[in-house]
Parts: structure tokens; sequence; C-alpha cells
């Protein structure tokens, strides 16, 4: 605050020079180490020599900001706030110019190197190029025969291989690679006719399947038809047996109305001739005109079917002759 205020009243211009002779080494900390960007400590010293200068500046002027910044803000002190504003400025601007400068300069001296980079790689690449190819000329001539070689190989045994991807039969003397076309050829023979003794053991073995299949249906079919046959024949037989049963059935149900009719008659006769004999026995007991006024209701003369004027005159006079035989009955 002192200074600030001597600086205000004196109205003191900032000596920045005075730290023009303090060219120190500077100390690189935190996230700006040189080897973090993979520089060596004395050639970052030398592209940091032309901010020496500046940096002295700077500290003059924060130390002078301190002061100025707590000053009271009237018009007074305008000028003050102005030219330690001024002198920033001019202080960050040298540090934009000499960052835009060196900048300049390295990206100007990257493109330098690397034109000669690429006009010295060249020369050096074609002619290693050439020595390469001469180098292997014969290496490149020796591949064509083994791929031409394999190549001959391979269409001869493919035939009787299910794949040839990725087959080398270069490194097979000849004899040898006679031998194993020959096993090829064997084993692929070999294998088709196996192929087609199974083919035919197959089609045998289907064909009698089917063979013993259809006798299989044939005789279910019999079978089938027998069992319907013997089912018809049972069915006729039960048929019969039922018809037998139910006649039988109503034959004693024929015969049992017979007996019980015949024991209802019999009984009913029994009772009858019992009754009557009662009532005989009763009526010989009663007086004479009690036992002919009896005798005479007894009588009956039921018309015949086919009933005729005459049958009708004859049933009236016997009606007749019944009331006339009560009247005289009446009489004793």
């Amino acid at each position: 605050m002192g200074q600030g205020r001597e600086l205000r009243d004196n109205q003191t211009e900032w000596d920045l020079h005075e730290a023009a002779g303090e060219l120190i080494p500077m100390e690189f900390t935190g996230e700006i180490q040189p080897s973090i960007f993979g520089i060596e400590e004395n050639k970052a010293q030398g592209m940091v020599s032309g901010l020496r200068t500046v940096f002295a500046e700077r500290e003059i002027l924060k130390d002078a900001y301190i002061d100025v910044i707590e000053l009271p803000i009237n018009t007074e002190n305008l000028p003050t706030f102005k030219e330690l504003r001024l002198k920033l400025v001019k202080n960050r601007t040298s540090i934009e110019k000499w960052h835009k400068e060196n900048k300049a300069f390295y990206l100007a001296g990257g493109r330098f190197v690397d034109a000669i980079k690429n006009k010295e790689v060249l020369e050096g690449q074609e002619m290693e190029s050439k020595l390469m190819e001469a180098e292997k000329f014969f290496e490149r001539q020796q591949a064509e025969i083994t791929a031409k070689l394999n190549a001959e190989r391979i269409a001869l045994v493919e035939p009787y291989l299910e794949s040839v991807v990725g087959l080398d039969l270069t490194t097979m003397d000849e004899y040898i690679f006679d031998a194993f076309l020959e096993g090829s050829k064997k084993k692929f023979n070999d294998k088709i006719e196996a192929e087609r003794i199974a083919e035919e053991k197959r089609i045998e073995e289907a064909k009698a399947e089917a063979e013993r299949l259809e006798a299989q249906r044939l005789e279910n079919v019999k079978l089938k038809a027998e069992a319907e046959a013997q089912a018809v024949k049972d069915a006729e037989t039960l048929k019969e047996l039922r018809e037998q049963h139910h006649a039988r059935l109503a034959l004693e149900s024929e015969l049992q109305s017979f007996v019980d009719a015949e024991l209802t008659a019999e009984n009913e006769r029994a009772s009858k001739e019992l009754q009557d004999k009662k009532d005989a026995e009763k009526l010989a007991k009663a007086p004479i005109k009690k036992q002919l006024g009896i005798w005479v209701e007894c009588f009956e003369i039921p018309l015949p079917l086919n009933c005729n004027s005459t049958s009708i005159e004859i049933q009236n006079k016997f009606e007749a002759f019944k009331k006339w035989a009560k009247l005289e009955i009446e009489k004793l």
C-alpha cells in the first residue's frame, strides 16, 4: 500500500529496464517441464532466452499491480490504472510476438528438415530397392518354379482330396509324391467303392424292409378281414342267442302267464264252486219262491254275432217270458 501511495502521489513511472541485466536461467516448473515435451534443458533455455527480459518486467508489473489494484477508484487514480494496464498489454504482446516468431521459425525448420529427409531418403530408398530387386532375383525365380511345381502337383491330386487349401507338395521328392498320388487315388477309389457297396446294401435293406412292410400290411388286411368276418359271425351268433333268449323268455313268460291264468281260473273255479255250493246250500234252505226267483234270473239267451230282426224278436219274447215267470212266482 505504501508503494502504491508513493506511485500515486508522486506519479512516478515504473522503470522496467532495471531488470534487463538480470539474465539468469529460467526455472521450469509444473506442466511446462521441457522433459515432458522431450526437449533437453539446455535447448529449452535457448528457446526461451528471448523471454527473460519480458518475464523480469512481468515480475515488476505484478508487484505494482498488487499496490495499484487496491487504490480507490476515482478520477485522480485513473491515469495510474491506465498506465499500468498499457504496460501489461505491452508485456503480454511481447510474449505473443515471441510465440508467433518462434513458432513460425520452428514450423519452417520442421518443413525444412522434412524436405531434406524426403529428398535424401527417397534417393536411398530407390537405390535400396534396385539392390533388393537384384538380390531377390534368384529367390523370386525359385519361388516361381516352386509355385508352378506345387500348382501342377495340386492339379494332379485335387480330384482325390477333399481340400487342397494351404497344401504344400514341393518339399516331396518325385518318388515320394508319386507314392502320395497313388495312395490318394487308392484311398479315393476305396472310398467310392465303399460308398457304392454301402449304397447297394442300403437299397437292398430298404427293399427288404419295403417287402416286409408290404407283407405285414397284407397280413394286417387279412387279419382285419378275418376279424371283421368273425365279428359279423359273432354278431349274428349273439343276435341268434339273444333272439333265442328272448324267445325263451317270451315262452317262459307266456307259459308262466298260462300257468298263472290256469291257477287263477282254477282258484276262481274252486272259489265259484265253493260259493255255488254255499249258495246252493243257502238256496236249498230258502223258501221255494226265492229259489224260483233266483232260478229265473239265471236264464240267459245271448244274441248271436249276426244279429237280425228274428233274433231280436226271440230275445224280446224270452225277456217277456222271464217277466211272466217272475209274475207267476209272485203269486205263490
